[in-house]
This record gives structure tokens, C-alpha cells and sequence, in this order.
């Protein structure tokens, strides 16, 4: 029930404002609200069968690593890629003055 009577206090102050000006009809606004209810209970239902533990100390570290060591890879191949292009502009800049 809190979860409702959020979802409506957040539709009544941003989407009723505006949504009132283009029709008078509530009624897809409504079915809105409840599938959106619907959907966040779905998730609550999934995470309480989430092993935090398993996640905070294992996935999570693991993910974050795989992450960074990708950040840099790309890092380091975009400075690589860019000096072989400045190189070869100057190579071919060079060549014209020949």
C-alpha cells in the first residue's frame, strides 16, 4: 500500500499537471500507476531471493575488476590509436613537401 500511495502522490504532482491539459480520461494514467506497482513488487519479490552476501563480496569485486581492466585496455588502445594517427598525418603531411 505505501508503494501505491507513492506512485500516485508522484503521478498526481508530475503527470496529472500536464497530462490534465490533453484529456480529461484518468484511466490510462490509473492502469500506469498499477502496472508500475506491479512491476516494483515483482522486484521486491525477486530481490528478497538475491544472495547479498554472494553479490557484495564475490560478483560485485569481480565485476568492478573486469570493469577497470577494460577502462584502461580501451584507455591505452585510444592513446595508441592516436598516436599512430598523429604519426601518420605527418608522415603524409611530410610527403606533400617532397
Amino acid at each position: 500500500m505505501q508503494l501505491y500511495a507513492l506512485l500516485a502522490i508522484i503521478v498526481k504532482d508530475y503527470v496529472y499537471t500536464w497530462y490534465a491539459k490533453i484529456t480529461p480520461d484518468h484511466v490510462f494514467v490509473d492502469e500506469v500507476i498499477q502496472i508500475v506497482a506491479h512491476c516494483t513488487r515483482a522486484l521486491e519479490q525477486r530481490l528478497r531471493n538475491v544472495d547479498l552476501e554472494g553479490l557484495l563480496l564475490d560478483e560485485i569485486p569481480s565485476l568492478l575488476d573486469a570493469h577497470l581492466t577494460g577502462e584502461k585496455q580501451a584507455l591505452a588502445l585510444s592513446l595508441l590509436l592516436s598516436c599512430l594517427c598523429s604519426r601518420l598525418l605527418f608522415l603524409c603531411t611530410a610527403n606533400r613537401d617532397i
